[in-house]
């Protein structure tokens, strides 16, 4: 049994032997592959990082000595560039490299002959770069600006910026995404508007407000009107609300605002801002506010002011006649009494003319203090001989009244 041990112990430790021989062998194969690998992928970028170094200092000695710039140069120093391309692998190299070929873009303006080419390199770098990665934020903004920098906005760039317009979601790129919206056209026209803009959930109104500053208080305007148009006008009264809050104080904006409140309810809000204006159009505006909002006297308290205000006070109104016979006639329509509403709307057909919508609204509730006879009488005038010498059509209300 003894004489048996040996020769069974050495056959394991031969297999013992052998197996971690074969072990070793792949373990150093896998060093070799992992190296090989890896050592690759460091290589790419160091070797980027590299050109890129060599790069800018040649850029900088010759920048130090401007005189030095020519198309020789120029066209050196692109052509680095085209070699550092070949090596770009991620997102922070691309934009390493379209910066640089900005610049060169920039200081090729300053050479006759050469702006439109390095401009022209510049921009389908861009695209080649944002084609690299398409998801990328960053890229995407820069092939836009690109895409529009000194160029006609054409049926294919407009279809390059709308692919663009749905990867810029970041708040730092939300004021681009608007800026390129009015570039291609979709504060135009209502319909354009719906169609473009609606399905844009970017497109706040808030957001504007909170980022873009009253310079873009156009655009403002517009995605308000549009939100409300969809239903949802507490977003925009939000937003108008606080850009007056913030002290978007012009006189534009401040019409639009009372004039939203007032289509969509808020009647004393629109009358405190049309309050601030100047001219009796936005006195007008705010009287009618008011009495919409059920302020009844402080209504007829100002048709009181306007019936009393001078010719040279009719500031946005067509004269001043025409905002007396307003006036009385908002006065008569809210009178306590009959005698009082009976006396204000006499006064209003005495002292206006024919063809004044106003006077021909009085005509008709002044005709219904009258007997059958003569209110006939008094609104077949109206509508006779004295109204076609003023060349003015016959009303239909005074018909259908007749």
């Amino acid at each position: 049994m003894s004489r048996n041990f040996a020769p069974e112990s050495s056959g394991v430790l031969r297999t013992a032997f052998v197996s971690g021989i074969a072990l070793l062998l792949l373990f150093g194969a896998g060093l070799v592959v992992f190296h090989n690998t890896v050592g690759f992928e460091s290589r790419g970028p160091a070797s980027f990082h590299a050109l890129l170094t060599d790069y800018d200092f040649r850029y900088r000695r010759l920048a130090e000595t401007g005189a030095a710039f020519g198309h020789r140069q120029l066209a050196d120093l692109s052509a680095a560039l085209d070699h550092l391309e070949s090596r770009a692998q991620g997102v922070e190299n691309w934009l390493s490299l379209l910066k640089r070929r900005r610049h060169l873009a920039v200081r090729a303006e300053a050479i006759p002959g050469t702006a439109l080419r390095y401009a022209e390199i510049y921009r389908q770098t861009a695209l080649r770069a944002w084609d690299a990665f398409p998801l990328s934020e960053p890229l995407a903004a820069v092939a836009a600006a690109a895409l529009v920098r000194d160029a006609a906005i054409t049926a294919d760039t407009e279809e390059r910026l709308r692919e663009i317009l749905p990867i810029l979601t970041s708040a730092a790129f939300v004021p681009m995404r608007l800026d390129l919206h009015v570039l291609l056209g979709d504060f135009n026209s209502p319909e354009i508007a719906a169609q473009n803009l609606l399905e844009d959930g970017r497109a706040s109104p808030g957001f504007v407000v909170s980022t873009m500053g009253q310079e873009a208080e156009e655009v403002l305007v517009a995605l308000a009107i549009l939100r409300a148009l969809e239903g949802e006008t507490w977003e925009a009264f939000v937003a108008i609300q606080t850009a007056l809050n913030s002290g978007w104080d012009s006189r534009e904006f401040i019409r639009f605002a009372a004039e939203f409140f007032y289509d969509f309810g808020s009647l004393s809000a629109s009358a405190q801002l049309f309050h601030s204006l100047p001219g009796n159009e936005a006195l007008i505006r705010q009287a009618d506010a008011l009495w919409l909002a059920g302020y009844t006297g402080l209504a007829r308290h100002l048709w009181a002011m306007l019936d009393d205000a001078p010719a040279e006070l009719a500031y946005g109104f067509r004269n001043a006649g025409a905002i007396e016979s307003m006036a009385l006639y908002n006065l008569a329509a809210t009178a306590e009494t009959a005698e009082e509403e009976r006396a204000l709307l006499a006064r209003l057909v005495a002292q206006s003319l024919p063809g004044d919508m106003y006077r021909e609204l009085g005509l008709i509730r002044l005709s219904r203090f009258m007997e059958g006879r003569g209110a006939v009488a008094a609104l077949e005038t109206e509508r006779g001989a004295a109204g076609y010498a003023q060349g003015f059509p016959i009303s239909a209300l005074i018909d259908l009244e007749i």
